[in-house]
């Protein structure tokens, strides 16, 4: 290097950036040929129907499937309760050495962020639709820890929310 040429120091990562490597929204690598991932899409609309005949549900949006709160119920929401508990709170745990602790394939990290997530569902729903959630958060996690991503739990919370709604809304039950 000669004495009147600056060498480019490398520069901070932007805010996007920064937010992107934050909640962990990268594009998985072959997302749609992992076949776990594609299991847990397979069986969305059968569980959501089995789930909507059996148990009684909260209940059903005013309007139908094309009001704003099915929008929201099946996207805001979903992608708001992916960054928080997926993205920061799962996110947070993992790098903390225990979170990273697994027993049959979920993570310390996983079943934390879980716990939180159907304790959030108490506020809008009855206590066993809340522990009911345990179960999909715990898929959604899986799926964050194993893709290191929140865009595949965001795909599969957007889809079980739209089935649970359609399927409740084919069952008749109001």
């Amino acid at each position: 290097m000669n004495a009147g040429s600056k060498e480019a120091s490398p520069r901070p990562p932007g805010t996007w950036t920064r937010l992107r490597e934050g909640f962990a929204l990268r594009t998985p690598a072959g997302l749609l040929r992992d076949r776990l991932f594609l299991l847990a899409l397979a069986v969305a609309l059968p569980v959501a129907w089995g789930l909507a005949r059996f148990l009684e549900p909260p209940a059903f949006p005013p309007g139908g499937l094309l009001s704003w709160l099915f929008l929201r119920l099946v996207c805001l929401d979903p992608l708001v309760e992916e960054l928080l508990f997926r993205g920061l709170v799962q996110g947070a745990l993992l790098r903390v050495r225990a979170g990273t602790t697994a027993r049959a394939g979920f993570t310390v990290a996983n079943a934390g962020a879980a716990l939180l997530f159907a304790a959030a569902h108490l506020v809008y729903h009855p206590p066993i639709w809340s522990a009911l959630v345990v179960v999909p958060a715990l898929v959604f996690g899986f799926f964050r820890d194993r893709h290191g991503s929140v865009v595949s739990p965001i795909l599969l919370h957007v889809l079980y929310n739209a089935c649970w709604l359609v399927a409740y809304a084919g069952t008749g039950a109001r």
